[in-house]
């Protein structure tokens, strides 16, 4: 990943609370954010017409459920954290269990750091 330029970060998250402070705290952390967004038609959109270099992904938004976005971003090579309100023994989790997972809402702090631990490794 080209540590010279500023990442873009695909921040999915259907509630808009929880969304601004995430938002904040990404870009307090220096990264460029695409969202809050809180459908899946507006991610897949987004996903046409952006090149994302991560993103934090709430697997439950209000026009359904992201999976087909977290294979599409896999087939890519975009590394994700998914930020959700179920655990990772919810259905909807089988297959990815292996993504960063932090319980909805989280810490803004926390899910930078994890974001940071996927873009760049942990030290």
């Amino acid at each position: 990943m080209d540590t010279n330029r500023t990442l873009l970060v695909l921040l999915t998250e259907n509630n808009a609370l929880v969304g601004i402070d995430l938002c904040e705290a990404l870009v307090e952390a220096g990264y460029r954010v695409v969202g809050p967004v809180a459908t899946v038609a507006e991610t897949e959109a987004l996903l046409a017409n952006q090149a994302i270099d991560l993103a934090i992904i709430e697997p439950f938004l209000r026009d359904g459920d992201c999976r087909d976005t977290m294979r599409q971003l896999r087939r890519r090579g975009v590394p994700f954290v998914v930020h959700a309100s179920c655990g990772r023994d919810d259905p909807l989790a089988l297959g990815f269990t292996d993504a960063p997972w932090l319980t909805n809402p989280a810490v803004p702090r926390d899910v930078v750091i994890t974001l940071g631990d996927i873009a760049f490794g942990s030290s």
